[in-house]
């Protein structure tokens, strides 16, 4: 009896093994591609931030009767209580504006008024996270680039304005009072005077002073983004190119990560999903990206989003500031140091393609030294030399990173805003 138990145990297990080599002889080698949420990622590395925290604008003109005016930017003071003023007020219904682009032009270069300028036109459902406004039954807007907003007759008026100013919208309700507003505009009072172009930007009418600083040097490693960007880093392969960049890739994925500079490039191809741009899911699941994969280790905005196909594929671009008292100023480098920018593409619920430096600023005191900008007269010749006067929307201070080995340097710079949302150093 026992042998004969035996006998059927053994004959069991030799069935089990001959059935387990049979499947794997002939069960399909095709395997699933692993997109992001089917594996267990790896510890978050970097700062964390929320879409609504980096929706934001690049600044805040005051202007006054009689040609007076001036600029704020983020981190100032008197930037901050307009912008939470705003925040805890109510905007219902948009109309179509009547006024013309050369009406609404005039009326903020002379009338007392608060004009609040995003880098470049965004859409609506962003805009809100900065002004809370409800359009009411007027849904399809086109981008928003400029609000302004002044008193009319003792009400509040309030515009939200498009591209070139041709496209533009009234609020209908609102509970800002007259007297906030002419609080909010005095404050503009207090500040540096700026003068008006014969084209019509704003430039400061005396030197500014800002601060050259370096910064020690922290790195992202390269093993780690590895580690957080492609799903089995085991099977990846990497090579160094004839320029000294050294390229991962699993087969399908691929990064670069450039040597001298270590600026990371990462793709993910993935044929088009002719999904439909969705300007709050698909920021939400960029910003949601960049804390998986590297965080945001400083302070960033959103600066522009380009549609690669005519209605999808969003490529998000967000750009770095560097905090120097009392204002933050960005970052804009030169084409041979990238630094300062984070750069995400979406196709559908996908990143496809991501940028962005491996270097950080260290979070400690920064050795420091003053440099005075040039202002009126001699930068209007500066701004006259450049050649680039009739595409120029402002003029605003800004820094340019030299890289180093241990640390990296920031220097004080005009930079001019072009009318495609673009920014370049005023040489």
């Amino acid at each position: 009896m026992i042998e004969r138990g035996k006998s059927v145990l053994l004959t069991l297990l030799v069935m089990t093994s001959l059935l387990q080599s049979y499947l794997l002889a002939f069960q399909s080698g095709d395997y699933e591609s692993i997109r992001e949420g089917e594996y267990i990622s790896t510890e978050i590395v970097g700062t964390q931030e929320k879409a609504e925290q980096l929706v934001y604008p690049s600044r805040i003109a005051i202007h006054r009767e009689g040609d007076r005016h001036t600029v704020l930017f983020p981190g100032h003071y008197f930037y901050k209580v307009i912008m939470e003023e705003l925040q805890n007020r109510q905007f219902d219904g948009l109309r179509i504006s009547t006024r013309s682009a050369g009406q609404l032009k005039r009326m903020i270069n002379v009338s007392d008024g608060i004009e609040i300028r995003f880098t470049d036109e965004l859409p609506l459902s962003l805009i809100r996270h900065s002004l809370p406004v409800n359009p009411g039954i007027l849904t399809e807007l086109d981008r928003i680039g400029t609000i302004w907003i002044t008193d009319i007759d003792g009400r509040p008026g309030v515009y939200l304005i498009g591209e070139d100013y041709n496209d533009a919208y009234e609020v209908l309700r609102t509970d800002l009072d007259g007297e906030t507003v002419t609080q909010l505009v005095g404050l503009g009072d207090y500040q540096k005077p700026y003068l008006v172009s014969t084209t019509g930007f704003l430039y400061p009418a005396e030197p500014v002073k800002m601060y050259r600083y370096v910064y020690p040097i922290e790195r992202l490693s390269v093993g780690n983004m590895e580690n957080m960007l492609f799903p089995d880093p085991g099977i990846t392969r990497n090579w160094e190119s004839g320029d000294g960049t050294q390229i991962y890739s699993d087969g399908k994925r691929g990064m670069e990560v450039e040597s001298r500079t270590q600026w990371m490039r990462f793709s993910d191809p993935l044929a088009s999903t002719g999904q439909p741009f969705d300007p709050e899911t698909d920021m939400a699941g960029a910003v949601q990206y960049v804390n998986r994969h590297g965080g945001w280790n400083g302070t960033f905005s959103l600066e522009r989003i380009r549609l690669l196909d005519d209605t999808s594929a969003p490529q998000f671009t967000f750009r770095q500031w560097l905090p120097s008292h009392p204002e933050n100023f960005p970052i804009l480098h030169p084409d041979d140091e990238p630094f300062g920018t984070i750069v995400v593409l979406m196709e559908g619920d996908t990143v496809t393609e991501y940028e962005r430096s491996l270097l950080m600023v260290q979070n400690e005191q920064a050795d420091l030294s003053e440099v005075v900008l040039p202002g009126g007269e001699a930068l209007k010749q500066k701004i006259n030399a450049s050649g680039l006067i009739l595409r120029l929307e402002a003029v605003i201070p800004a820094y340019r990173p030299r890289i180093m080995t241990d640390t990296i340097e920031f220097v004080p710079i005009w930079a001019g805003v072009l009318n495609d949302g673009t920014m370049v150093e005023l040489n």
